[in-house]
């Protein structure tokens, strides 16, 4: 995978559209593992890795998703092989 000067293809601030926040292909230090894509926002985030995976420890791909609909958050934080499951997040 490709990664630009360790911060990814639109530099170490991403790129900004509107209240959301753009990045790729970049490194993330924290677990060896990269990020193909990532947006980022007040209501909504959707992210895809290749890393450690929390289970298995192993490396591999998996995504994370999250939105707010109505103050409520939907999604989850955990990472998952192919999509998470759309359920309510507990405040």
């Amino acid at each position: 995978m490709f990664v630009f000067c360790g911060y990814g293809l639109f530099g170490k601030s991403g790129l900004n559209v509107g209240k959301y926040r753009i990045d790729a292909f970049y490194a993330n230090k924290s677990s060896g593992g990269r990020t193909l894509f990532s947006v980022k926002g007040s209501v909504a985030r959707w992210r895809i890795d290749y890393g450690r995976l929390h289970g298995s420890g192993n490396m591999g791909w998996h995504s994370t998703i999250r939105f707010q609909i109505g103050g409520h958050k939907i999604g989850s934080t955990a990472q998952r092989t192919i999509y998470p499951p759309f359920r309510r997040i507990p405040k």
